[in-house]
C-alpha cells in the first residue's frame, strides 16, 4: 500500500483504496472501534484544519523537527495547519472544550488522516492514515497496557500471524533519571567517537542515542557495550515499567524489552512501544508474495503501530501537568500485513441469488424485490440496466449463483417470481409474499 505521487509536482498524496484493499481498511477500522468501545474509549471525529497558534509552544522546541506541519493561508490572515497528528488534535480538543472539568481518566478513539513535511523532502507533502487511542488523566501503567492490548488484538483479528508481529518496548526515563544515563552514554561514546560513522559522530551532542538504531556494523558493536538506561531508572520509572510488563504478562501478549529502543526528539517518552512487522519485502521472496521470517536478522522492520507517554507534550501545550498515554496504528503499513494469514478472508460475500427482469414494469418491480432480499440478509446481484434476458443469465452464470429469479411483465402483474435453480434448471413460480421463506429453504439444502 505504497503512496503514489499526484499529478501536482512536489506533492506526495495518500493513495485511494479500492476492492480488497478498501475492505481490509474497513475491517481494520471496524475491529479497532469495536475493541476500543468495549474498553470505554469514546470515538471522536477530528477536524482536518488546526489553529497554528495553539501549537506555538511546540514550535519553540524540537518536537516539530521531524514532522513539519503544512501551513495554509487563511482569508483573515491567520495561519492554519492541516492536521498533522490525530493525537495532538485530541489534546487541542481537550483544551478547546474545557474537558479538564470532566471526570478523569478520559478515553478517546479516533481515525485521522495526517499531513506533514519531512525535513529531507520539505518540498513534498507526506500523508498517512492513523487509527489512534488516547487516555488522559491516568498515571498508572494500565493506560499503556489497555492501549497496547487493543492495538495487538486489532492486528490479531485481521488474521496477521503472531509470528509476523513483534511488540518491542523500552523505558526512556524521566527528568530525574534520563540526564544521568545521557551523561554516562556521552562519556562512553566520546572515547569511541573515532570509530563511529559520520552521522552518529555528528549527532553525538544532540542525539547520542542514535547509535542504538544505526545500521553500521561498527556503530552496532559500540552500542552493544554501551550503558543501558534500564540501569539508571529511578524508583518511579522502575515501578511504572514493572506495572506495564505485568499487565502484558497477564493478558499473554508476547513482548521484547528492547533497551536500544529510543526516540530522540520524539513526542513519546517515559514508556515507548512499537509493534513491528516481520516480513521479507516482496522482491526478496521467491513467490513474489510477502511471507514471515523466523530469523530476526532477516527482518525488514516495518512499524505497524507505536505508543507510549505524551505527558511532556501535554504539559507544553496546556501549561500544567497532564498524564497522557497514546497509541497509533498506521493503516497503510497494517494493510500490507492484513490478509497474509491462512484464515484471512476479505472477499465480498458471494451472491447466492441473481435477479433478472424483462420489461419496464418488471424492472421497476425488481427494485422492491431486491430491497426485500437485502432486509432478509440474502446476498443478491442484478443487472437492471440490461434488457436482454440472455445477457443477464450469462452474468448469473459468471457469478456462480445458486438461484436466478426471473420477473417478466406477467410475473410483475401477478406479483409472482420464477425461481430457477442454476444447477438443475428446475424452476417454480412463487408468490412474492412467500419468496423469502421459499428461498431460505432452497438455500439451506
Amino acid at each position: 500500500m505504497s503512496k503514489e505521487k499526484s499529478s501536482e509536482k512536489g506533492v506526495l498524496c495518500m493513495r485511494d483504496h479500492m476492492g480488497r484493499d478498501a475492505r481490509i481498511y474497513e475491517k481494520c477500522q471496524e475491529n479497532f472501534f469495536a475493541l476500543a468501545g468495549f474498553y470505554g474509549f469514546e470515538k471522536i471525529i477530528l477536524s482536518l484544519i488546526e489553529d497554528a497558534y495553539f501549537f506555538l509552544p511546540l514550535a519553540k522546541t524540537r518536537f516539530l523537527n521531524q514532522r513539519i506541519p503544512v501551513a495554509l493561508a487563511h482569508a483573515d490572515g491567520e495561519e492554519v495547519w492541516l492536521s498533522f497528528s490525530g493525537a495532538l488534535s485530541v489534546i487541542r480538543a481537550y483544551a478547546m472544550y474545557k474537558m479538564n472539568d470532566l471526570p478523569h481518566p478520559l478515553r478517546f478513539a479516533y481515525y485521522s488522516p495526517s499531513f506533514f513535511r519531512l525535513p529531507q523532502n520539505y518540498d513534498q507533502i507526506s500523508g498517512r492514515e492513523e487509527l489512534g487511542l488516547m487516555m488522559i488523566g491516568e498515571e498508572n501503567a494500565v493506560a499503556e497496557a489497555e492501549i497496547a492490548l487493543i492495538i495487538w488484538k486489532t492486528l490479531e483479528e485481521l488474521k496477521i500471524p503472531l509470528e509476523a508481529l513483534r511488540l518491542e518496548l523500552n523505558a526512556t526515563g524521566c527528568a530525574q533519571c534520563y540526564p544521568q544515563f545521557r551523561s554516562s552514554l556521552m562519556s562512553y561514546l566520546r572515547t569511541r567517537a573515532g570509530r563511529m560513522c559520520k552521522d552518529c559522530k555528528q549527532a553525538l551532542k544532540s542525539s547520542p542515542t542514535r547509535v542504538f538504531s544505526c545500521g553500521e556494523e561498527r556503530c552496532a558493536m559500540i552500542a552493544n557495550h554501551a550503558p543501558q538506561l534500564l540501569d539508571f531508572l529511578c524508583d518511579e520509572c522502575k515501578k511504572h515499567l514493572k506495572g506495564f510488563l505485568e499487565f502484558l504478562d497477564e493478558v499473554e501478549i508476547p513482548y521484547f524489552l528492547e533497551g536500544r529502543l529510543f526516540r530522540e526528539g520524539s513526542w513519546l517518552g517515559s514508556i515507548i512501544f512499537e509493534c513491528a512487522g516481520a516480513l521479507l519485502r516482496k522482491e526478496e521472496s521467491d513467490s513474489g508474495a510477502p511471507h514471515t521470517v523466523s530469523d530476526a536478522s532477516q527482518w525488514k522492520r516495518t512499524i505497524l503501530a507505536e505508543g507510549g507517554r505524551m505527558s511532556k507534550i501535554g504539559e507544553l501545550l496546556l501549561g500544567k501537568r497532564l498524564d497522557v498515554a497514546v497509541g497509533t496504528l498506521f493503516l497503510d503499513q497494517v494493510g500490507v500485513y492484513a490478509g497474509i494469514g491462512e484464515d484471512a478472508d476479505f472477499d465480498i460475500a458471494k451472491p447466492k441469488v441473481f435477479l433478472t427482469q424483462l420489461g419496464e414494469y418488471a424492472k421497476r418491480r425488481s427494485l422492491k424485490i431486491l430491497e426485500t432480499l437485502r432486509k432478509n440478509a440474502i446476498p443478491a446481484r442484478e443487472s437492471l440496466g440490461r434488457d436482454s434476458i440472455k445477457s443477464q443469465l450469462k452474468t448469473a452464470e459468471h457469478l456462480g449463483v445458486e438461484i436466478t429469479l426471473v420477473v417478466g411483465q406477467k410475473e410483475a402483474l401477478d406479483e409472482t417470481v420464477i425461481v430457477r435453480e442454476m444447477d438443475s434448471g428446475v424452476q417454480e413460480t412463487v408468490p412474492q409474499e412467500k419468496l423469502i421463506e421459499f428461498l431460505k429453504r432452497k438455500l439451506k439444502k
